[in-house]
């Protein structure tokens, strides 16, 4: 039986984990490039890194709806018959 607690312990977890891999790929950045992020950046710390990295695609969403970065696309990876495939899912529209 489901009780409050085990009913929201998933997307808890899951904000915490979007919340770490975001100030993880920020501080990534400023570490590295000393700059905002490029799509380059964005496509360097997600291809050389754990797939949990995705996570900073929150982030990217709420950067467009507020203005301040519209330039960065992250796709989304879903799992079909067992295989990851690439979908585009453009922050551009």
């Amino acid at each position: 039986m489901a009780t409050p607690d085990r009913t929201v312990q998933g997307p808890v977890h899951a904000a915490k984990q979007e919340l770490t891999e975001t100030i993880k790929f920020l501080d990534w950045l400023w570490q590295t490039h000393h700059r905002t992020a490029s799509q380059q950046d964005v496509s360097t710390w997600l291809t050389t890194g754990p797939t949990i990295r995705k996570a900073i695609r929150t982030f990217f969403i709420f950067a467009k709806k507020t203005g301040t970065n519209m330039r960065v696309e992250i796709g989304t990876t879903t799992p079909k018959a067992g295989l990851p495939y690439r979908r585009n899912n453009s922050l551009h529209g």
